[in-house]
């Protein structure tokens, strides 16, 4: 099904793709016969991920987005050496938990950097340098931490907000650039981001259930690339400016 909605070789940069959802994104688009933009801070990591990736016809590309000044130039070479981007999983992020005492302006800018302010710039640049009439989809990670009220979450459920304030605004602004964008609003994801508490270590999938708080349990990373493979495709192509769940059975 995936094939016949377009992602067959099609061409998509997916950040964050070094571990957790941003590897699982790129194995699912290679598998799917769609051509990759690798990118994240280590290509070590990043060669790990093509190893897994069926198809040749790849690209790494590294990139620091914790750094701002470098995403110009970065975004100007995706466009100069590879082909025209059909789409962008924005899988780059910044987790932990942080309580109010040890939430500085500098730690909550550097969590801002990469979950929010390098994601607006990226959308910036990319839109701006493609052709108008190239269509793309743009499908970035947010959480349902935005909205609910776990503690000591406030820098990371803060820019995850503006990440989804941001896609409802751009969804409209960028139609006339022929883009539409979303998020994938998710619950708990088994990747090495997660941070919890310390009286949930340990199994984490009968902690949710026993709690209620996500009677599904942990999320696989790979079922989230089915949801972002499904937004990037032709499928898709009437949702824009919005968040999709992803919940597990966890309250919103």
């Amino acid at each position: 099904m995936l094939e016949q909605s377009g992602l067959k070789n099609r061409q998509y940069l997916v950040t964050g793709s070094s571990s957790g959802v941003g590897r699982a994104v790129c194995i699912a688009l290679a598998n799917a016969g769609a051509h990759v933009v690798l990118s994240g801070r280590n290509r070590t990591r990043l060669e790990e991920t093509l190893s897994n990736m069926p198809g040749c016809d790849h690209h790494i590309m590294p990139c620091d987005l914790a750094q701002p000044d470098g995403i110009e130039a970065w975004a100007r070479s995706i466009i100069r050496q590879c082909p025209p981007l059909d789409g962008i999983a924005y899988c780059a992020g910044v987790g932990g938990r942080w309580p109010l005492r040890h939430t500085t302006t500098a730690m909550l800018h550097s969590v801002m950097q990469v979950n929010f302010y390098s994601f607006v710039e990226c959308v910036r640049w990319f839109t701006q340098l493609k052709e108008r009439k190239h269509p793309m989809r743009i499908v970035a990670m947010s959480s349902l931490a935005s909205e609910t009220n776990l503690k000591s979450y406030t820098p990371y459920a803060a820019s995850k907000a503006a990440l989804e304030a941001a896609v409802r605004v751009l969804g409209t602004e960028l139609l006339p650039r022929n883009t539409g964008i979303c998020t994938v609003k998710a619950a708990f994801i088994d990747t090495p981001m997660l941070d919890v508490t310390k009286e949930m270590q340990g199994d984490l999938n009968a902690h949710f259930k026993k709690i209620g708080y996500q009677p599904m349990g942990l999320i696989p990373p790979d079922a989230v690339a089915a949801m972002i493979l499904f937004l990037l495709s032709d499928a898709a192509r009437h949702i824009t400016g919005t968040q999709i769940p992803f919940n597990a059975g966890a309250p919103s």
